[in-house]
């Protein structure tokens, strides 16, 4: 470790001139340090005003915050509940469509299934697609 150099100071010199150079730059005037006082004391009240609104509009985001966190719990609570209830839908679904194919159902709609097509007024072309209307054809047929 490397020691310093020892400096010698004499306190009495610097005392008085550090004294002397003090007093000419630090004075102040009675007027100058109430203006300062003034000053300061504006400042003060400003910054105070200041404080005052922002604290204000802090509690209105808070409460905003509040409000939309408890908002938010609702929504979530909510989604959990629809999610629920469509799970619960396509179970059902997937439940009538199995009962669905298991039941066959044989129904029949003459009216197009079956394509009548006239050419000449003494014969006509009959075309039936399955066999009821095949014999519901056979009957017009007779009567034409």
């Amino acid at each position: 470790m490397a020691k310093g150099h020892k400096v010698k100071y004499d306190e009495s010199e610097s005392e008085n001139e550090h004294d002397s150079d003090s007093e000419n730059e630090n004075e102040f005037t009675n007027e100058q340090l109430m203006d300062m006082l003034k000053q300061v004391d504006s400042l003060i009240h400003s910054k105070n005003k200041k404080c005052k609104e922002l604290d204000k509009k802090l509690k209105a985001l808070e409460q905003s915050f509040d409000e939309l966190n408890a908002n938010h719990e609702r929504l979530m609570d909510a989604h959990e509940k629809v999610g629920k209830a469509h799970t619960k839908l396509e179970k059902a679904h997937s439940l009538l469509i199995e009962e669905n194919k298991e039941k066959v159902v044989i129904s029949c709609d003459v009216g197009t299934t079956c394509d009548l097509i006239k050419e000449s007024p003494n014969s006509s072309i009959v075309v039936a697609t399955n066999s009821s209307c095949r014999s519901l054809l056979t009957e017009l047929k007779y009567q034409i």
